[in-house]
């Protein structure tokens, strides 16, 4: 009795070979929302797949990345792409707004709206009759065409095939406004480079006095001096730029041969001033008036203008150096 009653206080062991019973766990609640629901999965997933769709593209060579905005995308988010393409055309439909439109092989056909340049480096440009660029239309090897109703606010420059961008024989067709703004900023520029060469000139007349008779002594040799300084001093100014210490000789290099530019040409321009006109008893800067009103003129010149130029820089920068800025002579 005693044996039975001990067998039933202990546990019961399992029999060989049989399966223990499993023990029932103690119940716990699940947490509330322990991962994303469906619908931020399914968001997730969709964003996955779009990432991949465009890292395909990228592989595949850009196809399929640029896509136009429309017009309603472009007011809602303030911005446009740009659209830009290596190999083949670029067409910006109708309705549809870009930032650039560029083409590196093929031609460029605005059917929209680009709000910068529209540009092709081996073809054509053409804006058809619903076609806006708000920028420069540009053609390097082929031609610009604006049909009508089309608009350019910008220039239109084409570079021909025939070599034109070699000889300087650009062709821009500029629109009324754009050729009224580049007008007025060739006559500013004019008129602050006279008011500085009056300045200098009324300051420094015997300076430029002393710079203007050397000129007129030997014109062609100071030009070769010119040329000389201007290429040394540049190679100089380059070499020392390359090192930190160097960078303040630079300057003063740089400094130098500004001063004689300065000098030099506003002598020279006095000195065809006084040959054209003689002034006698006029003010010095009478003259350099005269001088720098046919230098502009022939600077306006297309093609030849720029190398006239330089051409009466090279005497102007010798004469200034070689007389140490229009300083007396020693034993004057």
């Amino acid at each position: 009795m005693i044996a039975a009653a001990l067998l039933c206080l202990l546990p019961a062991r399992a029999a060989p070979g049989a399966a223990p019973e499993p023990a029932t766990p103690p119940a716990v609640e699940a947490p509330a929302e322990a991962g994303p629901g469906a619908d931020e999965l399914a968001d997730l997933e969709a964003r996955l797949a779009a990432v991949e769709a465009r890292l395909d593209a990228l592989e595949a060579g850009g196809a399929g990345l640029a896509e136009e905005p429309t017009a309603e995308a472009v007011e809602a988010d303030g911005s446009a792409p740009d659209l830009v393409r290596w190999d083949g055309a670029v067409e910006v439909p109708e309705g549809e707004v870009v930032g650039e439109a560029v083409s590196y092989t093929g031609p460029v056909v605005v059917r929209g709206t680009v709000r910068g340049d529209a540009v092709s480096f081996a073809s054509d440009v053409r804006v058809t009759a619903t076609g806006r660029v708000e920028g420069d239309a540009v053609s390097f090897g082929g031609g610009v065409t604006v049909d009508p109703g089309g608009r350019v606010d910008g220039d239109r420059v084409a570079l021909g095939r025939d070599g034109s961008a070699l000889t300087g024989a650009f062709t821009p067709a500029r629109t009324g406004m754009a050729l009224v703004h580049g007008i007025a900023r060739r006559l500013a520029l004019l008129l602050a480079a006279m008011g500085i060469g009056v300045l200098v000139a009324g300051l420094w007349p015997d300076r430029v006095e002393r710079i203007a008779e050397r000129l007129a002594q030997r014109p062609f040799w100071y030009g070769v001096a010119g040329a000389v300084l201007l290429g040394v001093g540049g190679l100089a100014g380059v070499a020392f730029a390359l090192t930190i210490v160097g960078i303040p000789l630079t300057m003063v290099i740089l400094a130098l041969l500004g001063i004689g530019w300065l000098l030099g040409s506003v002598a020279l321009c006095r000195l065809l001033g006084a040959r054209l006109a003689p002034m006698e008893g006029r003010p010095s800067w009478a003259p350099f008036l005269v001088g720098a009103g046919l230098l502009a003129a022939l600077g306006l010149v297309p093609g030849v203008g720029p190398v006239v130029l330089i051409l009466a820089a090279l005497p102007a920068v010798g004469a200034a150096v070689a007389s140490r800025f229009g300083t007396p002579d020693l034993g004057a």
